[in-house]
């Protein structure tokens, strides 16, 4: 559906597509301006014809569909990703990726999927090597700190990447809601029950094997004890209450994620993606001034 400015949504045909797609390669600049322009209202309507248009033999009109493909695919990514975020708890996972999806268009689901994949293999793995009733929750944290390297650093709090998984996935660094993102998706393909906890100034994740629960830090790679779970905090000078070990919705985890980049690219004074997120936030519940 398209919409003018002064008038109501309507369908855009197919043969109505294929004439803008071939206009999008016109020589003359102004008529394939125009062209882009009601190809990139279209959206999802007209993403198959500009996926095609992409390949096309002609290299004017291939470079103009690829360019016009990654606005696209970021506007669709938005859509799909606040529609989910309007559901009551959305697949962490699913969100994730579409949320990447908004800043690298090419990126494929399956690939994120791979990755965390590959990761509960390894975790797998070191379970058999292990012993003891807790030898999963070990062969996680062993896994993906000490062998995968996982860890965040206080620079990793001002960088965009440091809060989309494919990135997080691909340098092992992240920020503490990020990573505790990954260590959730990975324990929970290995069979362990996993949940964010919000904790002020920071993202903790509690693991469930079945016999106690156990808190860690995905920052740091650490287990933590209720001390210092109480030492951490108070490195933050937040006093310690024991409602902020309570866990919380994947859907808290996500607004965390989206609440740090909208303070990115405010400071970055990025317009577009500012609003991009705060249209994300409001889908999700959360009113951003």
């Amino acid at each position: 559906m398209i919409r003018r400015d002064n008038g109501p949504a309507f369908p855009l045909s197919n043969t109505r597509i294929i004439a803008l797609i071939d206009l999008l390669g016109d020589e003359n600049t102004a008529v394939a301006r125009a062209a882009r322009t009601e190809l990139m209202r279209a959206g999802r309507t007209a993403l198959e014809a500009i996926e095609a248009a992409a390949s096309a033999d002609g290299p004017r009109l291939r470079l103009r569909a690829r360019q016009l493909l990654d606005v696209v695919r970021t506007t669709v990514a938005t859509e799909d990703l606040a529609a989910l975020l309007a559901t009551g708890e959305p697949d962490l996972e699913t969100a994730l990726v579409l949320l990447a999806q908004t800043e690298h268009p090419i990126l494929r689901a399956d690939e994120v999927g791979a990755a965390l994949d590959e990761l509960a293999h390894g975790v797998n793995v070191a379970k058999r090597a292990m012993n003891g009733p807790e030898a999963s929750v070990h062969a996680l944290v062993h896994e993906l700190f000490a062998v995968r390297g996982f860890s965040g650093r206080a620079a990793e709090l001002e960088q965009i990447e440091s809060s989309l998984i494919d990135e997080v996935l691909r340098t092992r660094r992240g920020i503490p809601v990020s990573l505790a993102a990954v260590a959730m998706l990975v324990g929970r393909r290995c069979g362990l029950s996993m949940a964010g906890i919000g904790t002020p100034g920071h993202f903790l994740v509690q693991i469930g094997d079945g016999s106690r629960q156990h808190v860690l830090d995905a920052c740091s790679g650490k287990l933590l004890t209720r001390a210092a779970c109480r030492a951490l905090l108070a490195g933050f000078r937040i006093e310690f209450k024991d409602e902020f070990l309570a866990t919380v919705p994947d859907k808290e985890l996500l607004k965390r994620t989206l609440r740090n980049l909208h303070r990115l690219h405010m400071g970055r004074e990025d317009d577009v993606r500012v609003q991009r997120v705060r249209t994300l936030l409001a889908a999700a519940g959360e009113q951003v001034p």
